[in-house]
């Protein structure tokens, strides 16, 4: 072929990778702002916001801070405010605190997040301070940052075991021994607790297969596949995990694997993989 035909070639294959990305993320998009997706949404929403409303009017009736000259209504409108602040905060503090794989006591992550969302809020307070001629003086800063913090943690651990009871898992050390249960808390309600066939990498997604359907979440492979250890499957290739129990059969062909799977998918097994699938037994 001409160099400038392979060129040209090139530029289709890259446009049509391109367009399926495009096709899928845009599946991904409007499964999650159909009716159902905005439903689950909102269901997933509804604890955390009754928490900071609930958290804004305790504040509101206890008045700290020497907020007794504010009416009732802006003083909730000022501390609900704080403590949305306080719960964005914590939300994005959170995502990295309790990233897959980082390693830490649960104690200590909720300790960091706490200290971020409460570093956040003491910064509102006192720049709300100033800008409306109240009495904090730099002095007192160092005791007003030690009160936020006892409430940030109060509201932080709060929300912490709110979330884990809405879940539905255990608190105790149980929980944390359940091969794959922080990996099926990220799934739709619908695969929820279905039988788990394969994980399959699509660009920044996976596509995971159960014998409730399939579906697209974000996440890494490498990701998925750490939080999948103790379950009996295997990473077959770059870009699959494949439970024992989802093979049906294997086929061979030109020095290859291809996992045939109960759902009639099939599962290729890349070359730095074979070794292990056949250590395994599945061959």
């Amino acid at each position: 072929m001409p160099p400038g035909g392979a060129i040209r070639a090139c530029g289709f294959a890259n446009g049509l990778k391109f367009v399926a990305k495009y096709r899928r993320c845009r599946l991904a998009m409007r499964e999650r702002l159909s009716l159902p997706g905005l439903l689950k949404a909102a269901r997933g929403l509804a604890p955390n916001v009754a928490l900071v409303l609930g958290s804004g009017g305790f504040l509101t009736v206890l008045r700290p801070f020497d907020s007794d000259a504010l009416e009732l209504i802006p003083a909730f409108a000022y501390w609900t405010g704080l403590v949305a602040v306080g719960a964005v905060t914590a939300t994005w503090a959170a995502k990295a605190a309790f990233a897959p794989g980082r390693p830490g006591p649960t104690a200590a992550k909720l300790a960091a997040v706490a200290a971020a969302a409460a570093t956040v809020v003491f910064v509102c307070l006192v720049v709300l301070d100033a800008a409306t001629g109240g009495g904090v003086s730099p002095g007192e800063w160092p005791l007003l940052f030690f009160y936020v913090c006892v409430i940030s943690a109060a509201i932080t651990g709060f929300g912490y075991l709110l979330n884990r009871a809405r879940r539905g898992r255990p608190s105790g050390p149980a929980s944390l021994e359940t091969p794959g249960a922080a990996f099926q808390d990220r799934l739709p309600a619908r695969l929820r607790g279905a039988r788990l066939f394969a994980v399959e990498s699509e660009d920044h997604y996976l596509r995971v297969h159960t014998a409730n359907g399939d579906d697209l979440i974000l996440m890494r492979l490498s990701d998925a596949v750490r939080e999948l250890r103790g379950l009996d499957g295997l990473q077959t290739h770059s870009s699959w995990w494949v439970a024992r129990e989802a093979v049906a059969d294997v086929k061979r062909g030109d020095g290859r694997l291809t996992l045939i799977l109960v759902n009639g998918k099939q599962a290729p097994v890349s070359r730095s993989y074979a070794r292990a699938v056949r250590a395994a037994g599945w061959v």
